[in-house]
C-alpha cells in the first residue's frame, strides 16, 4: 500500500507545472494541495456471495493535520456505494462474515478492537475488548473464528504483557540496553515486544489462543508485512505463517524468511516448510480443493528485492515444485519474467489472477492452471486489489492521473467499468500533462521500458517534458554496473533548454580534475555560452562502473542549440 502510495503521489506531482497559455479559470495546475485533497480507497474486500464490496476510504483533513478513515460498502455492479461507518473514531480493515455481517478495526473503544455491523442496518458492537490493541485481523470461515495479531512479549502473554508495561511506564528512566540487532527499524524502536498470531473464537467468552506463545519473531514480519502473509487449511486445524526465526542479530541483515506450519489449538509445535531456501518464502495460499498451497518464493539470499517465483507444495507429501512466470511481450525483443504478487484462485481451481510489475505499469494478469498459459488482462494502470465477483473480477487501480478506484471487468479482461468515482470532480477542477512509455537501450544493449510524463509549470503555465525514473536493483548487495539513478532526458530534441545539472562530487580533498570543472567555453559556431562535460573519473566510483556511462553537466545560460 505504501508503494502505491508513493508511485501516484510522485506521479501526480511528476504533471505539475502547466500549459502553454495562461490556464482557464475553471482548471489549474495540480498541485500539493490537490494531492492532499484526493480521498484513498485501499483494502477492496469481496462478499462471500460476490455481489457486494467493502473498502476502506481515506481522508485528510489538512486543517486539523490528520487524516480519517472510513468503511464504505459498494455494489458490485456499481449501483449502490454508500458510507457505512461514521463514527469520528477511525474505521477500517473490514472483512466480511457470514449473513451480510461485517467486521471492521475501529479506535471507538480507545485502541484498536475488532467490531461488528449488519449491513443491512443497525449499530456497530464492539466484539473484542482486549487490554491490548489489535494490529490486525482475518475471519476464519473454517473455524468461525478471528486470526488475529498483537504485540506481546515472548512467553509472557496478553495478561504478563500488561503488567510489564505497567511496570515500565511507572520507572523514572527511560534508556535501554541493546546487546543485538535490531534495535530500531525506521523510525520504531524495539522494546521487546513481537507480532504474534492469536486465534479467537467468535463466541461470548472466548479467550484468544497464542499460536506461538514462546516465538521470539514477528508474525506477520515487520515493518511491511500483513495477514497475507498467513493461511489456514481447509480443515481449520493449521495455520501456515511467514516469519524470520534466527538466532542474535544475524536477522538484521539476512532475508530468509520461512514459511511455518503451527497446530490452530495453541500446542506452539513449530514446522518449516521451506528449510531449503534461504531467502524469502511468503503469501501462502491454499487451492480451493485443498491439495496445493502457492506461495512466492526468491531465489537469492541477501536481496531484499529479489524477482518472486511461485513454488506449488503438494500439502499430502511437502514436495515443491518450482514455477517462473514469464510473459511475451510485444512491447520488447524479448518475454519479461515477471515476479508476481497477491495471487487468489477462481472458484472451480481453473484459473488464478495476480499483479505483476510490466513495462512500467503494474497490470493484472490470469494463469490457466492446466496449460500454465498467461494472459495480461489489462495493459495500463497499477492494480491495487483483485477479488472474486459472481460474475467477473474487481480491481483497485491507479495511474499517473488517477488515485485508486475500483473497478470490475469480465475474467478475460474485457468491460471494464467504473464503480467508484470518489475523485473525479476533484480531478476535473486540475490540469495535468500526459504521461507516454518510452523504449531505451539499457544494459547489455537490451530494450527497457520506462514512463514519463509532461509537466505543468505553476507559473507561466508552459508544457515541458517531466524526469524519468530508472529503476535498479535494490539496496541490498547490488552488483557493481547496476544502480538506481535518475538520468536526464534530451529536452533539447523538444527545444527546451535542460536544468542546471547537481552532480554528486566525491568526498575528496584533492582539486577536482579540471575536465570536471563547469566552467563554460565558448561555442564557435554561434558564440554562445556551450555545456562543458564531466570527466567519468570525477564522479563516484560505482557510477563509473556503468558501461559507456557519460554525463555531461549543462550551463543553465546555455541555449538547445548550442548543446552538443
Amino acid at each position: 500500500m505504501l508503494r502505491s502510495a508513493l508511485n501516484f503521489g510522485f506521479g501526480l506531482l511528476l504533471s505539475v507545472m502547466a500549459a502553454g497559455s495562461p490556464v482557464s479559470a475553471e482548471t489549474h495546475p495540480f498541485s500539493i494541495h490537490d494531492m492532499l485533497a484526493m480521498d484513498r480507497l485501499s483494502d477492496a474486500q469481496v462478499s462471500p456471495d460476490g455481489t457486494q464490496v467493502a473498502f476502506t476510504v481515506r481522508v485528510t483533513d489538512v486543517a486539523a493535520n490528520k487524516g480519517r478513515t472510513d468503511v464504505w460498502v459498494a455494489a458490485a455492479d456499481g449501483s449502490r456505494v454508500r458510507r457505512l461507518t461514521t463514527h469520528d473514531a477511525n474505521d477500517w480493515n473490514a472483512r466480511w462474515g457470514a449473513n451480510g455481517v461485517l467486521y471492521f478495526l475501529s479506535t471507538r473503544s480507545g485502541s484498536p478492537q475488532i467490531w461488528r455491523l449488519d449491513t443491512g442496518g443497525g449499530e456497530a458492537a464492539p466484539v473484542t475488548t482486549l487490554p491490548l490493541p489489535v494490529n490486525a485481523f482475518e475471519w476464519v470461515p473454517q473455524t468461525r473464528s478471528f486470526l488475529l495479531a498483537m504485540d506481546v512479549f515472548p512467553k509472557l502473554g496478553i495478561a504478563g504483557t500488561v503488567e510489564r508495561d505497567a511496570a515500565e511506564a511507572k520507572k523514572l528512566t527511560t534508556g535501554r540496553t541493546y546487546d543485538e540487532l535490531m534495535f530500531r527499524h525506521w523510525d520504531t524502536w524495539e522494546d521487546g515486544k513481537r507480532n504474534h498470531l492469536f486465534l479467537l473464537a467468535d463466541a461470548p467468552g472466548a479467550e484468544p489462543v497464542d499460536l506461538t506463545p514462546e516465538l521470539d519473531a514477528d508474525v506477520p514480519t515487520k515493518p511491511f508485512g500483513g495477514l497475507e502473509e498467513t493461511a489456514v487449511s481447509p480443515d481449520g486445524g493449521t495455520v501456515i505463517f511467514s516469519a524470520k526465526i534466527l538466532p542474535g542479530s544475524e536477522a538484521a541483515w539476512s532475508t530468509d524468511i520461512d514459511l511455518y506450519a503451527v497446530p490452530a489449538d495453541g500446542s506452539g509445535n513449530l514446522r518449516c516448510l521451506t528449510e531449503a531456501n534461504q531467502a524469502v518464502d511468503t503469501e501462502p495460499v491454499f487451492t480451493p480443493d485443498g491439495r496445493s498451497l502457492w506461495y512466492l518464493a526468491m531465489e537469492r539470499p541477501g536481496y531484499e528485492a529479489d524477482r518472486f517465483h511461485f513454488e506449488i507444495m503438494d500439502w499430502a507429501t511437502g514436495a515443491s515444485t518450482r514455477l517462473d512466470i514469464s510473459y511475451p511481450t510485444t512491447e520488447l525483443d524479448r518475454p519479461l519474467n515477471l515476479s508476481p504478487h497477491g495471487h487468489k484462485f477462481s472458484a472451480d481451481g481453473k484459473s488464478a489472477y495476480f499483479m505483476a510489475g510490466c513495462l512500467g505499469q503494474s497490470p493484472v494478469f490470469k494463469l490457466d492452471l492446466k496449460s500454465r498459459k498467461v494472459t495480461r488482462l489489462l495493459a495500463k494502470g497499477n492494480v491495487t486489489d483483485v477479488g472474486l465477483l459472481k460474475k467477473g473480477l474487481l480491481i483497485g487501480m491507479q495511474s499517473l492521473k488517477s488515485p485508486t478506484e475500483l473497478y470490475t471487468m469480465s475474467v478475460e479482461g474485457k468491460d471494464l467499468k467504473p464503480i467508484t468515482g470518489f475523485n473525479g470532480a476533484k480531478l476535473a477542477q486540475t490540469k495535468m500533462g500526459e504521461p507516454e512509455q518510452f523504449t531505451f537501450k539499457g544494459l547489455e544493449r537490451r530494450d527497457r521500458v520506462r514512463l514519463r510524463g509532461e509537466a505543468v509549470r505553476l507559473d507561466t503555465g508552459s508544457r515541458r517534458l517531466g524526469p524519468q525514473v530508472a529503476r535498479g536493483l535494490p539496496r541490498a548487495r547490488r552488483p557493481a554496473g547496476q544502480l538506481r539513478q535518475r538520468l536526464p532526458l534530451p529536452l533539447e530534441s523538444a527545444g527546451l533548454r535542460r536544468a542546471p545539472a547537481s552532480p554528486r562530487w566525491p568526498s575528496t580533498s584533492t582539486a577536482r580534475p579540471a575536465t570536471a570543472r563547469r566552467s563554460p567555453t565558448p561555442s564557435t559556431a554561434t558564440g554562445a555560452t556551450a555545456p562543458s562535460r564531466i570527466s567519468r573519473r570525477a564522479w563516484p566510483r560505482r557510477w563509473r562502473s556503468i558501461p559507456g556511462w557519460t554525463a555531461a553537466a549543462w550551463s543553465p545560460r546555455a541555449p538547445a542549440t548550442a548543446a552538443t
